[in-house]
């Protein structure tokens, strides 16, 4: 998504693609904003008051009190300049917990939903530990990946005007989804574990078997300890 060209009339065409979508990222940005504004209900003085202590809380978590965190964040609605490897340098190689928090912050949704804070951030730790255990025999599937999987979501539904099209509720599975959807990867093929006839490939018929084990496995975390956090999802 971010690869780059050594010849000079790419280079060229692609600094010329990346100004116009700097261009429609703000423009977008101002739309979204306007929709979003339309979309959410107004919001009681307790509401907020809430959501105000929430918020700190999940600021908190996890974050260095580093501005130069806070500023990195603060790019997560730029599908040009976000960078997920520095998030990844600043919090030690988990940057799913503090991208995912904030982008899930940014929609309002542990208000509008009514989600536990403290097991959410359980969860996403778990999940996080899930995707780097495995590391460095699969480098790639990792919790990078994921953090910047989310973030791209993130985009779509917000700057790029998804939101205007969906409720609370499915803006949620869609960032849920991004966050689980490659946890316990083995780092190799459905296919590959199909004609190795590997244990996950017998107990998935041979559908899908990695995609049915990502669920599975977040279906399983959320299930350990204090991780649920649908729970009191309404």
């Amino acid at each position: 998504r971010r690869s780059s060209s050594s010849s000079p009339t790419h280079a060229s065409s692609k600094a010329s693609s990346m100004r116009r979508v700097t261009t429609m990222d703000s423009s977008l940005m101002k739309l979204f904003e306007t929709r979003r504004a339309s979309l959410r209900p107004t919001q009681s003085a307790n509401q907020i008051g809430s959501l105000a202590l929430k918020a700190k809380r999940v600021n908190d978590y996890k974050l260095p009190h580093s501005p130069e965190l806070k500023a990195e964040l603060e790019l997560v609605d730029s599908w040009t300049q976000f960078d997920v490897f520095k998030i990844k340098s600043l919090t030690e190689n988990r940057p799913l917990v503090p991208v995912a928090m904030f982008i899930l912050e940014r929609f309002s949704l542990f208000t509008s939903l009514n989600i536990d804070v403290d097991k959410m951030l359980n969860f996403l730790d778990s999940v996080e530990s899930e995707y780097n255990c495995n590391h460095p025999a699969n480098p790639y599937h990792n919790s990078t990946h994921a953090a910047d999987v989310v973030q791209a979501m993130s985009v779509f539904i917000g700057p790029w005007g998804l939101a205007s099209q969906l409720s609370d509720l499915e803006i949620f599975a869609c960032l849920i989804s991004a966050i689980i959807h490659d946890v316990g990867h083995p780092g190799v093929s459905n296919d590959f574990q199909v004609k190795r006839r590997h244990h996950r490939a017998v107990v998935y018929n041979d559908s899908a078997v990695n995609e049915n084990h990502h669920v599975c496995r977040a279906f399983q975390i959320a299930l350990e300890g204090d991780n649920n956090f649908l729970d009191r999802l309404s």
